[in-house]
């Protein structure tokens, strides 16, 4: 009866040999080991409402709201549609797309990884750069993360501890 069960669901050790390379190798930023971000922002944006615009704390909280509308597939389609529209690329690091990203978490007041990989997400194409959005789950349990990643780097998490989880599934999003 073992042998059957087997042979009708593969679930022997073959199935669970390959990994998904995790594509980000450090952090930039994170957040509860940071400073104030007021210098960073002044010498990198230059003011604090020049790099927080009404649209992107409005898209942070819609990505959060929305996650069935807003999918990982759906929001690449529109963040590509939403930069082709604009006429001018600003020219962003890993480091300003992390404080960017830190100054909106801060002043909508939720800490969430699906929005935070989206935003990220954007702003990378906005200033040009490839990137990779991850979703990983901790196993054993159902907890997953999700995160965003440019040359390896992620701009910004609250928290060192995306290296917990396991990708499962990896976007690469180039222009």
């Amino acid at each position: 009866m073992t042998r059957v069960w087997w042979t009708c669901l593969p679930l022997g050790d073959r199935q669970y040999r390959d990994q998904l390379p995790d594509p980000a190798a450090s952090v930039k930023l994170v957040g509860a080991s940071e400073k104030s971000l007021g210098p960073l922002l002044g010498q990198a944006l230059g003011t604090e409402r020049e790099a927080v615009s009404w649209f992107l704390p409005l898209l942070y909280r819609f990505f959060h709201r929305n996650r069935r509308l807003a999918s990982i597939g759906r929001t690449i389609r529109l963040a590509t549609w939403l930069v082709r529209l604009q006429r001018r690329r600003p020219r962003w690091g890993a480091l300003e797309i992390g404080s960017m990203v830190m100054v909106v978490e801060r002043s909508v007041g939720i800490s969430d990884c699906y929005p935070r990989a989206l935003l990220t997400a954007y702003l990378c194409l906005t200033a040009g750069l490839s990137c990779q959005v991850t979703v990983g789950i901790l196993a054993p349990t159902k907890m997953m993360h999700a995160w965003c990643s440019t040359g390896g780097v992620i701009p910004y998490e609250p928290v060192r501890r995306h290296w917990w989880y396991s990708p499962l599934v990896v976007f690469d999003i180039s222009q």
